[in-house]
């Protein structure tokens, strides 16, 4: 049951008094009603829901969110905030596709980006299976959130047999205003056969102001094809950032995401991958990093439903002063899925006393021919690492930031894109020299 029914109609107001996309038809309007319906029935969730155990939304309760203003808020790209990544931009501000600076034109062949309002208003069948699909949503009640109010976002689709060189990467700014506000932008991904192609998503945002950004995504990769798709989480400090990734495979796929999470007051990262046919390979690693008064959850779960296929999964945390981790993930193997091979481990760095981290890797396997393990490890800068460095004249302080930065790093090596590699190790460098700055201040 709803823990505060008062708020969570202050949410869902919030949500539905977005601006409806222009020329929506009938279904869409249904699809929004649908989402709206779920959300009442199901609530916002509390610490007694399972899969909210380790993560508190009570603080979205004292905010009074508003939907964003209709005309978009006017701002710069935080470049330092965003991944460095040289390829086609989309840009999004609060939820709403930024027309002048989002590169829709001109687009490589077999690439084709609509905005989601033109994409809806045509009856696109990719955007109208993603939005009308129910699993999207059943038992999911901030996807059905997101679904009452979508107030934008794009379509991107990849035709069979083509090869996208350039990186697509979406860049989402939050900007709260004199008001926090809420929005939802809605992403639908279609790979068409033997294709390949890749996705960046950078979420940031500007100012000091509290906002709530409540996304879904919604991924099909057909046979044969390489989606990668590697997601920076770098939103201001005051923020409240919640995903969810729906992600279906077909047969013979590779699937690689990653994740680095280091913004937001609270964040969760969800992804939930269907893998529904034979010989797929799908990653998904990611890093976290928290700091005061940060809460970055990090859940995932990938349902094995043919044989003969390949799922890895490896997180890394840092937690420092009083930030919070969370790792929830679970791995679901069908009776037909023989031959399923699942990995899954999450491992997390402790460098305060006051840190946390909340672990929960499960396995539910109904195949008998499988292997598939699990872990998770928990600890501390290694003693005899840290005096190996200081017998060296190297200072303990950069000998911890040293072997930090080390651990981190290696996790980066999981992805498969070098130049996004080499972004994201821009941003654990810049999440370590905010960290030592802290540690300066303090002495």
């Amino acid at each position: 049951m709803p823990n505060d029914m008062a708020n969570d109609n202050s949410l869902l107001k919030a949500f539905s008094m977005a601006t409806p996309l222009a020329g929506a038809p009938d279904w869409f309007d249904a699809v929004t009603a649908a989402g709206a319906a779920r959300f009442e029935t199901l609530g916002l969730p509390t610490n007694r829901t399972e899969a909210w155990k380790y993560t508190s939304l009570r603080g979205l309760s004292s905010l009074a969110f508003t939907a964003p203003s209709a005309d978009g808020a006017r701002v710069e790209i935080p470049r330092d905030s965003v991944a460095d990544i040289k390829g086609i931009e989309i840009v999004l501000v609060n939820g709403r596709l930024d027309m002048d600076r989002s590169a829709l034109e001109n687009l490589p062949i077999g690439l084709a980006i609509t905005p989601l309002a033109e994409a809806v208003e045509f009856g696109n069948g990719a955007v109208k299976h993603a939005l009308q699909d129910e699993s999207a949503t059943a038992g999911l009640p901030l996807a059905a959130l997101s679904t009452a109010g979508i107030t934008g976002g794009v379509l991107i689709e990849v035709a069979k047999d083509a090869d996208i060189a350039k990186p697509i990467h979406i860049i989402s700014i939050g900007a709260a205003g004199d008001e926090p506000v809420a929005y939802a932008p809605r992403t639908v991904v279609w790979i068409g056969n033997r294709a390949k192609a890749t996705l960046v998503e950078s979420h940031v945002g500007v100012g000091e102001g509290s906002y709530f950004s409540n996304s879904v995504t919604h991924v099909t990769v057909e046979d044969e094809a390489v989606f990668h798709h590697y997601k920076l989480q770098n939103e201001a400090r005051s923020a409240y950032h919640v995903a969810m990734t729906h992600v279906t495979c077909g047969e013979n796929v590779i699937y690689d995401n990653f994740a680095l999470s280091c913004g937001g007051k609270l964040a969760r990262n969800e992804i939930r991958g269907k893998l529904d046919g034979s010989e797929i390979l799908y990653a998904v690693n990611g890093v976290y990093m928290a700091a005061a008064n940060q809460h970055l959850d990090n859940t995932t779960f990938i349902e094995h439903a043919k044989p003969n296929s390949q799922s890895r999964e490896i997180y890394k945390g840092v937690l420092d002063e009083n930030g919070r981790g969370v790792f929830q993930g679970k791995i679901l193997v069908q009776r037909p899925a023989q031959k399923t091979d699942g990995y899954q481990m999450n491992r997390a760095l402790l460098l305060s006393r006051k840190a946390e981290i909340d672990s929960k890797p499960e396995l539910e396997i109904y195949a008998d021919d499988v292997k598939c393990s699990h872990g998770a490890t928990v600890g501390e800068l290694d003693d005899d690492q840290l005096f190996y460095l200081k017998a060296r004249g190297i200072t303990e302080h950069d000998a911890r930031n040293m072997l930090i930065e080390a651990y981190l790093r290696d996790a980066l090596e999981e992805i498969r894109v070098d130049a996004v590699a080499q972004a994201f190790g821009v941003k654990i460098t810049d999440w370590l020299a905010e960290r030592a700055k802290r540690e300066d201040a303090a002495r």
